[in-house]
């Protein structure tokens, strides 16, 4: 994974690239319910689900965590037969 701050519209921020590994897709309403800016999935995905006017973080599930941390190739899951329960 590669970090670079860049700078945009006159405000920096962190560009996440993840060598060789697209995120999945996360759904998303159409409207940034911090600034209500139109949403864009591409571009939404280049910014790991950030909005990129107000800073609003989109929830992510495991799955994209996991392309975010793990090195590619490296991650096996492991007990995939079990399943969270509510008590």
């Amino acid at each position: 994974m590669e970090v670079c701050l860049c700078e945009r519209a006159g405000k920096a921020h962190h560009d996440v690239r993840i060598a060789g590994s697209k995120l999945p897709d996360v759904p998303l309403p159409p409207a940034c319910p911090g600034c209500g800016i139109a949403l864009d999935l591409e571009t939404m995905r280049k910014h790991n689900y950030v909005c990129g006017d107000c800073g609003h973080h989109f929830r992510l599930g495991a799955d994209a965590w996991i392309a975010l941390m793990a090195d590619r190739g490296s991650w096996k899951e492991r007990w995939a037969m079990f399943a969270h329960t509510t008590f």
